[in-house]
This record gives structure tokens, sequence and C-alpha cells, in this order.
């Protein structure tokens, strides 16, 4: 992690490229380094069987090794490996689907002449045996895949996904397609790996919330050029996030003042506890000062929230924006009062030089629209944080698009792209299991993070960590980053010393404090 010394960031030194489609960089690569297909074939092999050679050191070698192959140069990595391996290890290839590819031909005679044991795919899955081997490998279908696996396969990949064995999936696990979603994900599968070693560089495919629970660890194979330079040859506008990028609002100086980090103003509506959630969390990263804006002041329900919740204690109370107001966040548990929330928009749209943080309730008001386009062309420091639900009606009401939640959960790059390219001067964080930012074009995902977020206030903590670094002076995409990151990271560290179900908002809060 970096502290902060400026409140600008350049996301420039850890963030890895992430590509769509990497056939090209493929085709770039042999022509500017001069690298035949097949040598890059061989070093894809290579970079398996240094993997797998690791893995057999922890476990029983004597059960084999099975290999998947499919019908393309997916499947010819996988012959190449069983070539590799054979001789030293039992090695089992089984031809799901018969090699289409040149290549694909010509690996599964070398490994024909190398003895490696061949079967059949029906008789595969009439021995379940092979599925017993100590590591399986799935090199089916790599990138690109676009279409419903169908029985036999269906059943192959069924059984290897119950099987104990390390499984490990070459480029791209089986079944994901190029946004990483699983065709009609109920009725349908996908091989479900430990380990994908991924082909050059990073894919979108691997990135989706379905990817997560299919590709296990990703590693990138090196095709005979460094990763570095194997990406050079292309551009991308999307990339990945990881600890490094996190930039933590760490204070410099001794002789200082609360005045000088900022007031963060927390809306408080129907759901008063979303507010305090996010005004605890704002003030725990950084805040010099949060204040809660109620719409009326009703000091009966001050008393009765102080007995119930001790950390309102901590908070100041309002029922109007202070003037020295740095930064705001609106729809946290606001309601749907289209009065109070006209109230709001209108104080938003007339000072368009406060930054805001815009979530839940406030997503689904169709005033959105003017809101945001003018403070688009004011290019105001503006964050929106909607979930899937809170999308599909964001985007209805920005005239993008009519969907359902699902379509949103599944299409969140997709919408996430047209969102930017309407309003590519507001930062959106598109919250799911890998969560996308989206800021003048440009994507940054987030891989971090645990399901124990899967709890209601998670999303508070998130807004309420975003308004704090804008409260700070931070700009909106470095908070939008920061945030993330840190609500991200904070859950995966609860779970290593406590378990996934039993974080809360304030545990979340506190586990961000130890960062």
């Amino acid at each position: 992690m970096i502290i902060a010394q400026k409140n600008t960031l350049r996301y420039t030194l850890f963030m890895q490229k992430i590509f769509l489609d990497t056939r090209e960089l493929d085709q770039k690569c042999r022509e500017v380094f001069s690298l035949s297909e097949e040598i890059m074939m061989e070093n894809a092999s290579s970079s398996m069987e240094l993997i797998i050679r690791k893995q057999l050191a922890s476990c029983n070698k004597n059960n084999g090794i099975l290999i998947l192959c499919g019908p393309g140069n997916n499947g010819a990595d996988g012959y190449a490996l069983a070539r590799r391996l054979s001789g030293e290890f039992t090695v089992v290839c089984s031809s799901v689907l018969e090699p289409k590819s040149p290549l694909c031909i010509l690996q599964k005679e070398r490994a024909e002449k190398s003895d490696v044991i061949f079967i059949d795919g029906k008789s595969l899955i009439n021995n379940n045996d092979f599925f017993n081997s100590s590591i399986i490998i799935d090199c089916i279908f790599g990138s690109g895949f676009n279409r419903k696996l169908e029985e036999p396969l269906k059943k192959i990949i069924n059984m290897a996904n119950t099987s104990s064995a390390y499984k490990i999936s070459c480029d791209v696990p089986t079944g994901l397609n190029v946004y990483g979603n699983i065709e009609n994900e109920e009725l349908n599968t996908a091989f479900i790996a430990d380990a994908t070693v991924t082909m050059g560089a990073l894919k979108l495919s691997l990135f989706s919330d379905t990817a997560k629970d299919y590709t296990g660890k990703i590693l990138v194979s090196n095709l005979g050029v460094s990763q570095k330079k194997f990406e050079s040859t292309l551009s991308t506008n999307i990339f990945s996030l990881d600890r490094e990028d996190l930039i933590l609002p760490v204070r410099q100086k001794q002789n200082t003042h609360k005045g000088k980090y900022g007031h963060a103003a927390i809306v408080s509506g129907e759901k008063r506890g979303a507010s305090v959630i996010a005004g605890n969390s704002a003030l725990n990263f950084g805040s010099g000062l949060v204040t809660l804006v109620y719409e009326t002041k009703n000091e009966e329900t001050y008393s009765s929230s102080k007995d119930n919740i001790p950390y309102i204690y901590e908070l100041m109370h309002s029922n109007s924006f202070p003037k020295n107001t740095s930064a705001i966040a609106l729809g946290m548990g606001l309601g749907k009062d289209e009065n109070i929330q006209k109230k709001y928009i209108e104080y938003l749209r007339t000072h368009t030089e406060i930054p805001c943080v815009l979530d839940a309730d406030i997503l689904y008001n169709k005033e959105i629209f003017s809101l945001l386009k003018i403070r688009e062309e004011n290019k105001s420091k503006t964050i929106l944080t909607p979930h899937p639900k809170e999308f599909a009606s964001l985007m209805e009401n920005l005239n993008l698009g009519t969907c359902d939640s699902s379509y949103a959960a599944q299409n969140r790059f997709i919408l996430s792209n047209k969102f930017s390219e309407k309003f590519p001067n507001t930062v959106l964080i598109a919250k799911g299991a890998c969560s996308i930012i989206a800021y003048q074009n440009k994507f940054y995902i987030c891989r971090n993070g645990s399901n124990a977020l899967s709890k209601a206030g998670s999303g508070d903590v998130l807004a309420g960590l975003a308004v704090s670094l804008l409260s700070q002076g931070f700009d909106a995409l470095t908070s939008a980053v920061s945030a993330v990151l840190s609500h991200a990271i904070a859950s995966e560290n609860y779970v290593k010393e406590h378990n996934n179900f039993s974080l809360t908002p304030f545990k979340l809060i506190e586990q961000i404090a130890k960062l």
C-alpha cells in the first residue's frame, strides 16, 4: 500500500492490464518478436509444467495426471504438456473432442509417440477411476468460448468438479465466455479450477463475479517474452486493482487540527442506521469532522438512537448542511419520499463545487439524470455506488437501457462502459464480487474481497470510505479506488482471522482501522 503524500494518484506503477481478447496480442507477439505459434505453445505448456511439478511435490504422485483436451489450440497445449510430463509421471490424455486445428492434430501425434496414455470421452465417463488422479487439467476450451456446454462434455466436467484432485485450467476455465459468464448458469456448468494459468496476459473473462467461483488462483504464463513486453504490443483501457494500489489517508504533519481533514456530511433518512454506519466509516477513515444531516431535528429520536447505537455519540447532528461541508453522501437509508429527495437533489445541483457520493435510494429517482448532467458539465467530483438492482434502475433513469438486476450483475462491464461513455467525468463503482470502477472510459476491476461482505450495511461502509476521502481533498478516482480496496482487503483480513459469516459493518470498520 502507499501512504498519501499528494491528493492525486497516478495509476501507472502497479495496475496490471486486462484485455477483452488476447488473440490480437498473440498475433502481434508473433510479428514483433518473430516467435512462432509452436514456440509460444511450448512456453505455455512449460509454464503449466512448472506449476504441476510444484503441486505434485505435495501430493500423491502415484495417482497420476488426467488432461482433458479439446479440439483447438487449448487442446494442443494439453497434448504438449502431456508429452513433457510423460515418462516421469503417469499421464492420461482424454480427447473429449477430437482435434481440429492443425497444431492440435500435430501435438496429439507427438504425444502419442511419447507413450502418453489415451482414453476417449465415452470410456472416461464409464470409468470414474480416472477422476481419482492427483491432478486434473482442463485444456478443452480457452478464451473466446461463446456457447453452451453439451453432453457428454458437460458430464465430464461435472465429474471432474466433484473429484478431490487438484484442478488446473489452461487459459480460461471451460464454460466461461469472453465476459466471464456461463450461458444459462442454472442449467449449465463450467470447470472449477484451483488455479488458472492464463496465457500471456490477463483476460476480462477471469474478472467477473461468476468467474470468481471458477478460476481459483490466477497465474500468467510467459509465452516467450515477459508479460510487460507481450502486453506492450496493444493498448487497453481495463486494469486490475490489487493491494499495492491502495492509498491510505495517513497524516504527514504533527502541527495540525481537525479542520485540515475535511467535514463529511451524511444525509440521514428513514433508515438512520445506514447513515450512522456511513458516518462512522468516514470518521474512522480520516475525516476531521462528520455530521449526520436530518430532515427534521427530533430530540426524542436522537435520544432513542443514542441509547441503541453507542457509535452515534462520535458524530455531530444537524438539520442542515454545515457551512464548511467539504463532501456529501446521499442516499443510504434515505427513503423514497419525493419531496425530501428533491430537496437534496436541488442542493447538489446548485452546489456543484461540493464533492458527493450518491448511493441506494437516490439512484431510483428520475431526477438523477439532470443532477448528473449538470455535475458532469461542471466536472464536479461525483461518485455513484450502485449494487445490481440499483444499477439497473440507474441505467433506466439515465436513458441508457432497461434491464433487471440479474442482467446488471452479469453484464456489469458492458453497462459500466455505456455509463462512462455518457458520463465520463463521473466515477461509477458498480458493486459486486468483482467491483468495477469506471471513469473517463477506463475501467478498474477489484477482484479482492470476500463473501463475508454479503451483509446489510457493507455498502454503507463503502460509501462512508469514499465520502471521507473526498472530504479530505482526494480526487474522485483515487477516492473510489482506495475505498473499494480498503473495503475488500479488510474483509479478506477478517476472514483470515475469524470466519466468513460473522462480519458486521462495525467489525468491518474496525478491520479497516488495522490496514
